[in-house]
Parts: structure tokens; C-alpha cells; sequence
């Protein structure tokens, strides 16, 4: 059961009715003296989008308001936030007392999210330039290696646009990396909400994170295929038959290219060949090489090297003429 609280002006009737034909319980949605909060978006000919944001009825929310709000829901609640609103971070300090599930999408980006403690949150879902300025770093890898191994027991998935994302568990350590989908380009504006929503949907419903992945990157490919921000978002109904249908989408000859790099690196280095030598020759970190090492061969980098040298080896003893 999905509830919407906010705040919106007398303009705002017609997000609420949008919200209300969707089955969401807006029955703590608030009027004010303000604006609604919208935005004014601007599309390219590829299809991606830039923002400017009004922010209007969205930073009139209070800390009484936050607690009247917080005060009908238990630890069982899962809060998703996104900054656009004022108050975040006293939404974050109230949800966490209460023992909440806060999953945080910090968009729009601003300096100041850089001082929330990660460690109130149950997860972060951020695009690539997102997770850069969190890590203060400028590689993928990079940003993957400093939410693994400094971030605890957070969850993180970073957004790639069309190569796909990738889910870090900061507790066990897992990597999941999930392609996008093919389909035509139209607009992306929403695709990252779309994700978002489908995502938490699919885990507060018990789903696995795998299957989860799936389902939010088929939801957010069918949503840039049409013009506008809510109204392209897929229903559950559309989603389920695309996933019969749709290809995963892969850069030509990306993983080709990766997997020759790493197989003729093993082959040129036999006798000292390690994962942090793969690892500067790829630009990326040692755990993130590890990962995608595996994910391309399908083998870990102690197995591939291993198979090489018995490979090599056996050659040679098939040449020999000792007994």
C-alpha cells in the first residue's frame, strides 16, 4: 500500500488527482499557501533531459508536519525520498528513530547531501554523477569500492542510462550488474523515478533483488519510450510482457573488447600476472576488476590464470619427450 505525503498548492489538484487514479492514499497530502512545485524540462535530440527545478509548495514542509506525518507509521514502513523537499534531513533523523527502512534517491544533487549520515539509510540510489560526487571520485569502479568498503551495511544502486546499473551490498559484499533494455529513445524524463518505484515495489513485496533489477530497468527502458514524466511511466501489466520480449542492451563488442584486454594480459604476464596489474591496465579498482573479470569469463581471475598455466603447461609436457 503506497501513501503520498507532501505538500501542494490550490494549483495542485490535478497532481493529486494523478496520484489518486493510481491508487496512491494521498490522505496526508497537505495544501499551502504556495505555488506547486514543478519543473521546467528540457529534452535533446537524443532523448536525455535537463532540469530546472521551481521548488515552491515542495519547501514548505515543516518538522511538525514531518512528525504529524511519521506519527500513523511503525518500523514496517519503507520511506523513499528524493531531495526536492525542504526538511530532509529531519525526515531521515525521525524515520531512523523509528526504526524505518529510508531508501534515498539525493536528486536534485546539491553539496549539502554530502553530510547526511549514510548510515540512517537503507539504501541510496543514485545516477553515476550522484555516486562521483558521494565518493569523490570520477570512475564507476571507483565509486563501487568506496560504498563497498566504507559504507557498512548500505545498499546502493548506481544508475547507468543505457549500461544499465549496478547493486552493491555493503554488508555481503555483493555485486549485481543488470543490463538495460532496447528500445526506441524517445524521453528519459522519469526514467529514473520509474526505477526507483518499481524497485522498492518489487523488494517490499518480497521479490528478490535479481528479479528486482529486472523488473525496474524493463519498467524505466519502456518509460523513455514516450514523451512526458508521469504519463510514460508503465503499468505493472506492460512491464511484465515486455520482459518476454525485450533484448538486454550491450555497447557492441564492449565485452568482447574487455574480455580480450584481460585474456591477452594473462597470457603476456603468465608467470606474474596479478589482479591489481589487470586492474591499472582495465583503469579500474582491484574488487571492481575482480567483478567484472568474472562477470565477463565467467571465471574469478585466480581460476582464469590458473587455467592458463595448466593450459600452457600441458602444451609443453605434450611436446616433451621425457617419460
Amino acid at each position: 500500500k503506497v501513501f503520498h505525503a507532501g505538500c501542494i498548492g490550490n494549483d495542485g489538484s490535478m497532481a493529486k488527482d494523478t496520484l489518486e487514479g493510481a491508487g496512491v492514499d494521498t490522505r496526508y497530502l497537505k495544501t499551502v499557501d504556495a505555488p506547486t512545485g514543478h519543473a521546467i524540462i528540457q529534452v535533446d535530440k537524443n532523448g536525455e533531459n535537463n532540469i530546472i527545478i521551481f521548488g515552491g509548495a515542495n519547501r514548505k514542509i515543516t518538522k511538525d508536519y514531518v512528525d504529524e506525518v511519521l506519527s500513523h507509521f511503525d518500523a514496517d514502513t519503507v520511506v523513499v525520498l528524493q531531495n526536492e523537499i525542504s526538511e530532509l534531513f529531519y525526515i531521515i533523523d525521525r524515520a531512523s528513530e523509528k526504526g524505518m527502512k529510508i531508501i534515498l534517491n539525493p536528486s536534485p544533487f546539491e553539496e549539502k547531501l554530502l553530510d547526511i549520515d549514510l548510515d540512517k539509510l537503507y539504501m541510496l540510489i543514485l545516477n553515476e554523477t550522484e555516486a562521483f560526487a558521494f565518493s569523490k571520485t570520477d570512475t564507476v569502479s571507483a565509486a563501487c569500492e568506496f560504498f563497498l568498503k566504507n559504507k557498512g551495511s548500505l545498499k546502493v544502486i548506481i544508475t547507468l542510462g543505457a549500461d544499465g546499473c549496478i547493486y552493491l551490498d555493503g554488508e555481503s559484499g555483493e555485486i549485481i550488474e543488470q543490463s538495460a533494455y532496447c528500445v526506441d529513445v524517445v524521453d528519459t524524463t522519469s526514467a529514473g523515478d520509474t526505477f526507483s518505484g518499481y524497485f522498492v515495489s518489487a523488494l517490499s513485496r518480497g521479490e528478490g533483488t535479481t528479479e528486482a533489477l529486472k523488473k525496474a530497468s524493463a519498467a524505466a527502458a519502456l518509460a523513455t519510450s514516450k514523451e512526458g514524466a508521469s504519463t510514460s511511466i508503465p503499468t505493472e501489466d506492460e512491464v511484465e510482457r515486455a520482459l518476454n520480449t525485450l533484448k538486454p542492451y550491450t555497447r557492441p563488442n564492449y565485452d568482447e573488447k574487455k574480455e580480450e584486454k584481460i585474456k591477452k594480459y594473462i597470457s603476456d604476464n603468465l608467470c606474474d600476472a596479478t589482479l591489481s596489474g589487470l586492474a591499472r591496465l582495465l583503469g579500474y579498482t582491484p574488487s571492481y576488476a575482480a567483478a567484472k573479470v568474472k562477470a565477463v569469463t565467467g571465471l574469478s581471475f585466480t581460476e582464469l590464470l590458473q587455467r592458463e598455466r595448466c593450459s600452457r603447461a600441458a602444451g609443453l609436457l605434450l611436446e616433451s619427450t621425457m617419460s
